[in-house]
């Protein structure tokens, strides 16, 4: 296109030309501001608005800050930056964990650095990437690298005090650079940095997302290094305006890709946060990390200056006795408005109910799976009557081979009379140990009364105490085909109908139809393979792999959003499960056999033989 017709083009739609090429494909941005004055001037704002720095090296850190200061000031333009990205090298390393970091995706998109785009480098302006991200492994740091991130860290500071306008900071670093120490073992500050940053020094911040993984640093022979000295802090000039932060959206998340120790939120946190940000505009609130004890306590001081929180994801800390789950409810007392709840790891022996707000439109229940331990029809009901407005739920039903009191527990979920989606995780799990009679010793198992004498022999080759029985009801209670998922839509579903008939009666000219108003449904078993260990032995769980990753799909179910077609259901397979390394499924031919014998003159692939068991239809 020629300037004379880029000239013509209305302001609104060059901006919006040189937003899209500007995602597409960088240098064509920059041959765009060069093409006339007024071109120039339209560009400009989205050249400088994002700006990238890499955190790797502090020296080099250091000199980009320097160099990109230079830029802005060159070019009046520090009133332009909206956006901050703090990468990290380390990060292109660690995508070799595959899927692991999908979570970074998001940042992708932006463009890239002010200092990559204007200072000429040829790789860039012919759409390749950046010879700084050519990663070379990185040399061994001295003993003032700490002070040296320091320097780095204050004068990036300094930087972002000039940035008037910045809304978004999205900062990526290398997991290793959050326990304290860095990947070499040298201390790293950069978790205080951030919160510091945020805290003080960008006023216009709304959310913040701090996504953090535990570690257990260690020296080069394997001992566990000490906690590092304080950070020194950020010097900040006496002009910045110190009002707390006026966030609507905080995380405390935990990276979930590594099955690493979990990580704990300590109550030092919890206190910066809440002295540096008014808690009364928050309205979410996302803790993803175990909360101890003592946070719990520093969390329930503030409780009552919550008083716009909408939203909440809370983390219980395992392994703590009643009176935790008791402060627990407490805290959720003082949150009123709260009207989306997602609580992990809650204790399924202890009712929730009581504690929930009435308004509350969400529930994703998320316990901890102790063995035997579920939610009964009891409980279930009292959830119902305590929220009567959830559209959303997310619970664990324990399965029973789908006899009466699983189907029970469907039905309590009809229960909810505004239910529209339903994530429902199918408890698959073992029954647990318990102590043998004496004079014998160690532990067995119950015998199930519909066990006959197959099913109460022990299984052999050091599974001992579970018995073939238990490998019959684990695979019964993990086969979930399309047949069993559309049952358990229609029993939740008529149990809503009948439980609120004027409510779900729908009027026309000529009669009046019933439809629950159930839209959406997930589907998914866990628990199969929780089977405890016994010494070196390889768990029971283990040899059902090749069984469970034909029988266990995950399904969606959902309404037709046709107005004249809202009875029909669609049904479609999510997730297969992956066989696994163990995929001989000679172990338990033998019991699999029993519950779904070959088909004659069908195919021979057991694959293909097996069907889920259906529900019991006999409850009144």
């Amino acid at each position: 296109m020629s300037n004379s017709r880029l000239e013509r083009l209305p302001t609104e739609l060059l901006w919006s030309i040189c937003e899209y090429v500007g995602f597409s494909h960088r240098p064509t941005m920059l041959s765009l501001a060069m093409a006339s004055k007024r071109c120039h001037s339209v560009v400009k704002p989205l050249l400088f608005r994002t700006i990238k720095f890499s955190a790797d090296s502090p020296v080099q850190l250091a000199l980009d800050v320097l160099k990109c200061t230079g830029i802005l000031q060159r070019n009046s333009a520090f009133a332009d930056v909206c956006i901050l990205v703090i990468d990290s090298r380390s990060r292109i390393q660690a995508e070799n964990y595959g899927d692991a970091l999908t979570s970074g995706s998001r940042f992708s998109g932006l463009p890239l650095s002010v200092a990559d785009m204007i200072d000429g480098d040829p790789d860039r302006l012919h759409g390749l990437e950046s010879r700084s991200f050519l990663t070379a492994k990185r040399a061994r740091r001295g003993a003032d690298s700490a002070d040296q991130m320091d320097a780095a860290w204050q004068s990036l500071a300094d930087l972002v005090q000039r940035f008037q306008a910045l809304s978004d900071v999205l900062i990526w670093m290398d997991y290793e650079e959050t326990d304290g120490y860095d990947g070499e073992g040298m201390p790293s500050y950069s978790t205080q940095f951030v919160s510091s940053m945020v805290q003080t020094l960008v006023p216009n911040l709304k959310e913040v997302h701090m996504i953090q993984s535990a570690g257990s640093p260690e020296d080069e022979d394997g001992n566990p290094l000490p906690p590092p000295p304080p950070w020194k802090g950020l010097s900040v000039g006496n002009d910045v305006a110190r009002a707390p932060a006026s966030l609507t959206c905080l995380e405390l998340g935990q990276a979930s890709w590594y099955n690493f120790s979990p990580l704990i939120l300590e109550a030092a946190v919890v206190d910066s946060w809440a002295a540096s940000t008014k808690l009364s505009l928050l309205r979410t609130l996302t803790i993803s990390r175990a909360v101890s004890h003592e946070s719990l306590k520093s969390l329930m001081l503030v409780g009552n200056s919550l008083s716009r929180l909408t939203t909440l994801l809370f983390t219980c800390m395992e392994g703590h006795e009643h009176t935790y789950y008791d402060d627990v409810k407490r805290f959720l007392r003082c949150l009123p408005q709260l009207t989306s709840l997602e609580m992990i790891a809650w204790l399924p022996s202890i009712s929730l109910a009581a504690a929930l707000p009435r308004r509350l439109r969400e529930l994703w229940l998320r316990t901890q799976h102790v063995p035997g331990q579920g939610h009964d029809e009891a409980g279930l009901a009292e959830l119902a009557d305590r929220c009567p407005v959830i559209q959303t739920l997310a619970v664990r039903i324990r399965r029973s081979r789908g006899d009466l009191a699983e189907v029970a527990l469907y039905r309590a979920l009809g229960r909810f009379a505004r239910l529209r989606r339903l994530a429902l995780t199918l408890d698959a799990s073992p029954p647990p140990w318990f102590p043998a009679v004496p004079p014998s010793v160690g532990y067995d198992t119950a015998i199930d009364p519909s066990f006959d004498e197959f099913d109460r022999c022990y299984l052999t080759g050091g599974m001992y105490p579970y018995r073939n029985g238990n490998i019959r009801d684990v695979l019964i209670n993990s086969a979930v085909d399309e047949t069993l998922a559309r049952a358990i839509f229609q029993t939740v579903c008529a149990a809503q109908a009948r439980n609120h008939p004027h409510s779900h009666g729908i009027a026309t000219a000529t009669t009046t139809t019933t439809m629950a108003p159930l839209e959406r449904m997930t589907l998914q078993v866990e628990g199969s393979r929780a089977f405890p260990q016994r010494g070196n032995m390889m768990p029971p769980g283990e040899y059902l792999r090749p069984y469970l990753a034909v029988l266990s799909s995950r399904w969606l179910l959902e309404r037709d959003l046709r107005d004249d077609a809202r009875d029909v259901v669609h049904a479609r397979v999510t997730h297969e499960r992956a066989p696994g390394q163990n995929n001989d499924p000679s172990w338990y031919m033998p019991i699999f056999r029993r519950i779904w014998p070959e088909t004659p003159g069908g195919s021979a692939d057991w694959r293909h033989d097996w069907r889920s068991m259906p529900l019991a239809s006999d409850l009144t």
